[in-house]
């Protein structure tokens, strides 16, 4: 069986990262450029990745994320050791916001959703 593939990049099992009644899904192509794909059955609102890493960080604007849609992070310029990302989003159904952080330095770090 050929190995599985995201992009037509190898994709590695084990860098996979998603915490239960989280609608994302983490895949690692490099160490520095995660890949976050929606995950859920619905679009996904207003979606923003705040990356941050000491005192450097910055926001990236999605917009709307529809289900099955992936976008890529470029954390070349961090200290991936240091760094945190946080995604921020609202659900069209009830209007409330959440956000879900991870590590990218750590394929089993996340923390919960929290609205």
């Amino acid at each position: 069986m050929p190995a599985p593939t995201v992009g037509g990049m190898p994709h590695h099992a084990d860098r996979l990262r998603r915490a239960p009644g989280i609608p994302w899904r983490v895949d690692s192509l490099y160490d520095t450029h995660p890949l976050v794909t929606n995950t859920g059955s619905e679009a996904l609102d207003f979606v923003r990745a705040f990356v941050s890493a000491g005192r450097r960080g910055e926001s990236h604007p999605w917009g709307q994320m529809l289900p099955g849609e992936t976008a890529e992070l470029c954390l070349c310029a961090y200290d991936i050791e240091w760094t945190t990302v946080t995604l921020a989003w609202f659900r069209p159904g009830d209007g409330g916001e959440f956000a879900w952080s991870f590590r990218p330095s750590d394929p089993t770090a996340t923390t919960t959703a929290r609205e």
